[in-house]
């Protein structure tokens, strides 16, 4: 069971910088639309929007993953201090 609080403190940020990494790549895809009337350079951009998205959505379940890990030993180990 995850508390609400520590949900709410990773879930604010995350939430946060997710909208502004979406905001910057429509801006980026629609600035790119250019770029498509002069060839496919837009497929090999959106790669990389995709692979940051990739690698931010990993960094964030990491960060979850190891907040709770670390959470629960200190809920374990708070009775003995």
């Amino acid at each position: 069971a995850m508390s609400t609080g520590v949900g709410r403190r990773i879930a604010g940020p995350a939430v946060s910088i997710l909208g502004a990494l979406l905001a910057a790549g429509v801006v980026w895809l629609a600035y790119d639309q250019m770029a498509l009337l002069r060839g496919l350079w837009i497929l090999s951009e959106l790669r990389y929007v995709l692979l940051a998205c990739i690698v931010f959505a990993a960094f964030t379940l990491a960060e979850r993953a190891t907040g709770l890990i670390r959470r629960r030993w200190i809920d374990t180990d708070s009775p003995s201090h």
